[in-house]
């Protein structure tokens, strides 16, 4: 079986695995960069965290917020039948 995902539903993937870790992403900007590694190295997204600011609020009150994501997972198939959604 193969799962493909488009760049939409990574970032999806990504933002719902923050939020599950209890990192407050309310009222939040969230950027997130991903980058292809080299060799075995996979997948790797640095996550951007920072406060909305309103009309009327200072940018000099951002306050930002940066999370490493390990993106990479096992996608040899022969080992546990089925890729990133085994349990």
């Amino acid at each position: 079986m193969n799962i493909t995902l488009n760049h939409k539903e990574i970032e999806q993937a990504i933002a719902d695995k923050i939020t599950n870790e209890g990192i407050n992403v309310v009222n939040k900007d969230m950027n997130i960069t991903m980058v292809a590694g080299r060799g075995g190295n996979g997948m790797s997204a640095t996550v951007e965290l920072t406060e909305r600011v309103s009309n009327n609020t200072s940018t000099g009150n951002m306050s930002k917020e940066s999370v490493e994501v390990d993106n990479s997972f096992d996608t040899d198939e022969s080992e546990s039948g089925g890729g990133i959604f085994d349990s």
